[in-house]
């Protein structure tokens, strides 16, 4: 899935470019790190990556070296169930037995060899209607990320444990998160899914039929010429509701599939969804003053500091704390770090100003 609106990384993302197609965490962009890290577990022919049609062009240049990746191109973003439905029913067409496993496109995973053994493991003997996902154990009382709550186990995949899942939980308050971090039993929703592809579908007819039927109605269309004219129609009769919402928590109070209902295996990965310029900063340089830098970047007598620029343009930071400076050919973002949350706040102010041009 590799849908986005590049909100949260500006200036550096736009919304043509969001933050999977940026070497946000690294020298290669999100969606490239994410399928590298299916070497040896899926073959490249059967990678679909799921996209808005504005991200196209981005997301070929990401792709360039992986070579048979096929591309399901959505109208617009309509969702995360909209796009399970495109991509179970597009991959269904070409093999109705498949196995999926639903990867966000701007994660970073570690170690990659536990996650691809993690996702071998899991997907044997999966079940038929089972839809299963992988929870984090929390490394601390995280507030920005979404909760699963284990229940009993139900059986054992290699060296895993596959558990039932007693219920999703909200992203939670600070107490609320520090309560889940003692109890043990709650997990971070990594937003990682494995299913069959007949099995999800199932499970999108009874709980969210006005996302998948519009989809069924067109998908005879599908890798046609008339694909794009028929899923515009679709999308636009189709809910707009994530996944999560729409079939996972409604799958998990009611049991679910029959033979596997809703199930999660905790895992011990580090795993980071990259969400800030502040998860951002421990994947930048440290200048030996808790400043975080990238590129052409100066620091004196300033600490607390996010500095992003490019090889040529110089950032020089004096007296600086805890800023966040993000230089870009055409634009450069200057913000105290306790108010990142509110970018899409300043780009609304943008837009309001006729500065269009610069998201």
């Amino acid at each position: 899935m590799a849908g986005g609106s590049g909100v949260r990384f500006w200036p550096a993302s736009r919304a043509r470019l969001p933050k999977q197609f940026l070497p946000i965490a690294g020298d290669v962009p999100l969606l490239a790190r994410t399928l590298a890290r299916l070497r040896g577990l899926v073959p490249p022919e059967r990678i679909w990556v799921c996209l808005g049609s504005a991200h196209r062009d981005a997301a070929r240049e990401s792709l360039a070296a992986f070579g048979g990746v096929r591309l399901l191109v959505e109208p617009f973003g309509c969702d995360t169930a909209a796009c399970v439905a495109f991509s179970a029913l597009a991959v269904s067409r070409v093999d109705p037995e498949a196995r999926l496993a639903v990867l966000p496109a701007d994660h970073v995973i570690d170690p990659e060899a536990d996650f691809r053994e993690a996702l071998r493991a899991a997907s044997t003997g999966l079940g038929e209607g089972e839809l299963l996902t992988f929870g984090i154990r929390p490394r601390e009382p995280a507030t920005s990320y979404g909760y699963v709550e284990v229940g009993s186990e139900v059986g054992r995949r290699g060296m895993l444990a596959v558990h039932r899942v007693a219920a999703f939980r909200e992203k939670p308050d600070l107490a609320t998160a520090q309560g889940y971090l003692r109890g043990g039993k709650h997990l971070w929703n990594a937003g990682i899914f494995l299913w069959r592809a007949k099995g999800i579908l199932a499970a999108l007819r009874r709980y969210v039929p006005r996302v998948v039927e519009p989809l069924e109605a067109v998908a005879a269309d599908f890798g046609t010429e008339r694909e794009p004219a028929s899923l515009a129609q679709a999308y636009a009769r189709s809910q707009r509701i994530s996944i999560d919402y729409g079939v996972l928590e409604p799958a998990s109070r009611s049991g679910g599939a029959r033979d596997g209902a809703v199930t999660v295996v905790p895992v011990d990965w580090t795993w980071d969804d990259v969400g800030s310029w502040g998860a951002a900063a421990r994947y930048l340089a440290e200048d030996g003053a808790g400043n975080r830098v990238r590129g052409a970047v100066e620091a004196l007598d300033s600490a607390g500091c996010i500095a992003v620029s490019d090889a040529k343009h110089l950032v020089a930071l004096l007296g600086a704390k805890d800023l966040i400076v993000v230089h870009t050919p055409d634009a450069t973002l200057v913000c105290d770090r306790a108010r990142e949350g509110e970018l899409k706040k300043l780009q609304e102010h943008l837009k309001a100003r006729g500065r269009e041009g610069v998201l």
